[in-house]
């Protein structure tokens, strides 16, 4: 089964991306409240804006794939 997916790529845009084992949609509405949040977040912590985005990304990859583990809160 394949859901879509939104993830930023290094420019900032959304891009749609399919990937198997779906997750009926809760980390597609998670990462687009998260995400902007995170990368906000990494800048006033002193990142630079390009490198908030890439680690705020590399962490809804790690997100994603552990979805399953991450307790409901």
């Amino acid at each position: 089964m394949s859901e879509r997916v939104v993830m930023v790529s290094r420019d900032g845009d959304w891009k749609d991306l399919d990937v198997l084992q779906g997750n009926d949609g809760e980390f597609d509405a998670f990462f687009r409240q998260e995400y902007p949040r995170l990368v906000l977040r990494l800048t006033v912590e002193g990142l630079e804006l390009q490198a908030a985005k890439d680690a705020a990304q590399e962490a809804m990859v790690e997100a994603y794939r552990n979805w399953e583990e991450i307790p409901e809160t």
